[in-house]
Parts: C-alpha cells; sequence; structure tokens
C-alpha cells in the first residue's frame, strides 16, 4: 500500500484492466477529495486480502464496489455512492438511488456487459500527478 489508508476514507474497486472503469475512476477522481475516496485495482494484492480480511467473497471482475462506513457496496449502489462522495453538481446524481435497485443493477449488468467495447475518453494515457497518484492504493 502506497499510503496510510484512514477509516474515514471510502475505497472504490475497480478493474484495472479495463479502459471503461479507468475512465470511471478518472471522473471520480476529478470530482472527489483525497480525504473522501482512494481507489484500487480489484486485481492488486491489497484489494484481495482486503476482501480476504473483511471474510467478503473474492470479487467478480466485471463488478465495481465501494467500501464506505464499513459496508461493501457494489453495481449501482457502489458508483452511486462513490458519486455521493463528489463535488457539486455531480453529487446530486445520488438521486437515482431512489430507483429500485433491480432497475438499477440491470442497467449496470448490461453496461459491464458492453463495457469492453465502449470507447471512451481520449486514446492517450493520463498521467497522474504526485498528489492524484497517492490517492491510488498499490498502483
Amino acid at each position: 500500500m502506497s499510503l496510510i489508508y484512514r477509516r474515514k476514507q471510502a475505497i472504490f474497486f475497480y478493474d484495472g484492466e479495463c479502459g471503461f472503469c479507468n475512465a470511471t475512476v478518472m471522473f471520480l477522481l476529478d470530482r472527489t477529495s483525497f480525504n473522501t475516496l482512494l481507489f484500487c485495482k480489484l486485481q492488486s494484492e491489497f484489494a484481495r486480502n482486503f476482501f480476504i480480511q473483511h471474510n467478503y467473497p473474492q470479487p467478480d471482475l466485471t463488478t465495481a464496489y465501494l467500501y464506505h462506513r464499513d459496508r461493501l457496496f457494489q453495481k449501482s449502489s457502489a458508483i452511486l455512492k462513490a458519486v455521493s462522495l463528489a463535488n457539486k453538481p455531480v453529487k446530486y446524481l445520488q438521486i437515482f438511488l431512489a430507483v429500485p435497485k433491480f432497475i438499477r443493477d440491470s442497467i449496470y449488468n448490461l453496461v459491464s456487459r458492453l463495457r469492453q467495447q465502449i470507447k471512451i475518453g481520449k486514446k492517450n494515457c493520463r498521467l497522474l500527478t504526485p498528489q492524484e497518484r497517492q490517492r491510488f492504493i498499490e498502483i
């Protein structure tokens, strides 16, 4: 782990080999603060140990997870809870938590199945600043 995890910080777990997932992380990175949200690839040793230590099943790489306030959220709930930690006006997207979970997760599952074909963002890689790199666990 490249930083000291503070309990009040949420951790967003994502598929580090998915371009769509990485674009989602960059979106959240630009709209949240260091004190609220950290990021971790599901393929990392930290993620593997984290899920074991918390007695969670090993994560599914097609699913995003958010660990916040001693709870693990997944799929649409993970995304919308992470968005709730963002700055205004993006944080207002959390209103979609009012949509029944089975509807939200159906849409999430569709996007998840198509995520490898979704071309989003720039074709070149973003170079993280030293401050941004500190928000990633095991980069």
